[in-house]
């Protein structure tokens, strides 16, 4: 409940303290929904706004975890598909808001994407509300990304056991025991952990390398929800 609760109200919360609280002027609402900028070096339009797509897609993945967890849920027939239909409205919807309030908090469009603090999301807060509002503004978004790094660890470790279960994976017999205190796939939780470990490493090297990894990430996500269908 706080890990949903949180994510709901998180980005609500700071969309509402840019829209009314901010210093300076907003931005128009013709920069916000008709500016375009291209600084990817490619030439299509259509092709770069499909890239910038790449991580809004990971947001809407949140009706995916109803359908893993599913067998732990009262009532599953009725509110797995609820949870489905809400997670992807709610995170559109508030998704939306919270883009639109940050666009409207931009002060310096060309300081913000070359801010030293290597966030532009930081840099808007920093110009609207200094450094101690920012902190805990920040704090707010980032307890709302651990808790959704939470929701993912715990609907993967659900997959791992699903596959486990039908002997699908190797060493089945491992990943799918169940631990008699936590009533968890304890090890399917421990691998889910150790592999987006791995995957993180590249961002110490290289963060070029990172955003590779995150894109692909989301392609093969949905690429995997598609192969049901063909």
């Amino acid at each position: 409940y706080i890990s949903t609760w949180w994510q709901s109200l998180a980005p609500v919360i700071v969309a509402i303290t840019v829209l009314f609280g901010g210093k300076g002027e907003n931005h128009t609402a013709k920069f916000v929904f008709s500016t375009f900028v291209n600084r990817t070096g490619w030439t299509s339009s259509v092709y770069v706004a499909l890239i910038g797509l790449l991580q809004a897609q990971f947001c809407l993945a949140g009706y995916d975890s109803a359908a893993h967890m599913s067998e732990e849920t009262k009532g599953a027939d009725v509110a797995g598909p609820w949870g489905m239909v809400a997670a992807l409205v709610g995170s559109s919807f508030l998704g939306w808001i919270f883009l639109v309030s940050l666009l409207t908090g931009v002060h310096n469009y060309e300081l913000t994407v070359k801010s030293e603090t290597g966030f532009a999301v930081t840099q808007i807060l920093l110009d609207n509300f200094g450094r101690v509002w920012t902190l805990v503004l920040m704090f707010t978004l980032l307890m709302a990304c651990w808790f959704c790094g939470l929701v993912t660890v715990t609907s993967n470790s659900r997959m791992i056991y699903a596959f486990s279960r039908d002997n699908a994976l190797p060493w089945s017999h491992f990943w799918q025991k169940v631990h008699s205190r936590f009533s968890c796939p304890l090890n399917g939780v421990w691998l889910s952990c150790t592999i987006g470990f791995i995957l993180g490493l590249p961002y110490l090297i290289n963060s070029t390398a990172y955003s590779a990894v995150t894109s692909l990430c989301t392609i093969c996500l949905y690429v995997a929800y598609g192969l049901p269908i063909l």
